[in-house]
């Protein structure tokens, strides 16, 4: 069976939107984390001179709960990624692994289900639309031309992932280095050196962690671009091809994770390109 009619069975459809979900959640703690920053950069400014000491105990929680949600926001990248590894594998005829990023291809089934069941009516409406339609939904997932060859549609799947990929991470990757240099800018004005100290923190181990996320994608970056070159300069090599998915994988696991509306007016421009 062609990856084109295995990507809209059933099974594959609800782990696509349980893969959607999963990413969906770790956006929603990312912003989340970095509102704590923010919050921490206004308390900083505006409770400078009034009860520091207090001003600097609330830091302190927030900086607590800035933690808990980049855990949560891991944790949903993690399970978002092994449903993506997991329905590439299939679609592509490869075998299974008994486990994607250290959870079990029977956890992974069975909390899918789960999902659909808590969103059932959002799930529903999903796996009937495509890209395109309103809400968005997960049917036709790839992009694929009747009558290409097995070989002809991985190469598509994988071309479509590393293409939308570079558009959305640089344009995410600007957008938060925007925000890092905002936050410095206004925190280097608080007059109460212990309070900018407090403050300065909690928001650099922020800066810092996205700093090594950026370092990370940009190395992966060049070892799939190296390893796309290969393919492209020589004849279909399963192995090339295998190895290319290795880093594409790799890349899913990354805590970088773009906002899903970038995704949605970069497809809509490329659906727009193509028309």
């Amino acid at each position: 069976m062609s990856v084109k009619a295995k990507q809209n069975e059933p099974q594959i459809l609800k782990e696509q939107y349980s893969a959607r979900h999963c990413y969906n959640g770790a956006q929603l703690f990312f912003v989340l984390s970095w509102l704590c920053c923010i919050a921490i950069t206004i308390l900083a400014i505006f409770f400078e001179n009034k009860n520091v000491e207090l001003c600097a105990y609330i830091i302190a929680i927030i900086t607590v709960f800035e933690f808990l949600f980049e855990r949560i926001n891991q944790w949903y990248i993690k399970f978002g990624s092994a449903y993506r590894m997991k329905i590439d594998d299939y679609l592509f005829g490869w075998d299974y692994q008994e486990y994607y990023c250290d959870i079990s291809v029977d956890f992974l089934t069975a909390f899918s289900n789960i999902i659909a069941r808590l969103h059932k009516k959002r799930y529903l409406k999903q796996i009937r639309n495509t890209e395109n339609d309103k809400p968005r939904g997960v049917k036709d997932w790839y992009r694929l031309e009747a009558g290409m060859t097995k070989e002809d549609e991985i190469k598509s799947c994988q071309s479509e992932n590393i293409k939308f990929d570079k558009i959305i991470s640089t344009v995410h990757i600007y957008f938060v280095i925007t925000l890092a240099i905002c936050f410095f800018a206004i925190l280097l004005k608080v007059d109460n050196k212990g309070l900018m100290f407090c403050s300065f923190i909690s928001v650099t181990i922020k800066i810092l962690s996205y700093v090594i996320d950026i370092y990370q994608y940009i190395k992966c970056k060049n070892k799939r671009d190296c390893v796309l070159a290969q393919i492209q300069n020589s004849t279909y090599d399963l192995e090339l091809v295998k190895k290319l998915q290795e880093v594409i994988n790799h890349r899913r696991q990354l805590s970088m994770v773009p906002f899903s509306i970038i995704h949605y007016f970069v497809n809509k421009f490329q659906s727009h390109s193509e028309n």
